[in-house]
C-alpha cells in the first residue's frame, strides 16, 4: 500500500488589490513535499521534479480572488486572508487530484 501523505509549503505570496472592483487577488507560490517519491514523479508533467532527502517537487503557482459582496465595506486585510485561504485550498485540491489517481 502506498503512503499518500503530502504537504504544501508556501514559498511566497503576492497580493493585488483592485479598489474599483473591491477585490483582492492572491498569487501563491508553493512547493510539495511527499513521503512517496513515485507520486511526485507521476506529477512531474506539471513541472520539473527533484528527488532528494525530503522529496520536493518544484515550485508551482495558483491564483485566487476574494470579492467584496454588495453592501459590505471593503476591508483589505480581510480580503487578503480570504484570497490566501482560497489559494491554499486550490493548491491542495490540485495536488490531491494527482494523489487520487
Amino acid at each position: 500500500m502506498t503512503d499518500k501523505k503530502f504537504k504544501i509549503s508556501v514559498i511566497r505570496t503576492e497580493y493585488f488589490t483592485n479598489l474599483e472592483k473591491k477585490t483582492v487577488t492572491c498569487k501563491l507560490h508553493y512547493k510539495i513535499k511527499a513521503t512517496d517519491s513515485r507520486m511526485l514523479y507521476a506529477m512531474s508533467d506539471l513541472g520539473s521534479y527533484v528527488d532528494n532527502d525530503i522529496n520536493v517537487w518544484t515550485t508551482q503557482t495558483v491564483v485566487a480572488t476574494a470579492k467584496t459582496m454588495p453592501g459590505e465595506n471593503f476591508d483589505l486585510h480581510k480580503g487578503e486572508q480570504i484570497a490566501r485561504a482560497k489559494a491554499e485550498s486550490m493548491a491542495y485540491n490540485a495536488v490531491s487530484k494527482y494523489f487520487d489517481r
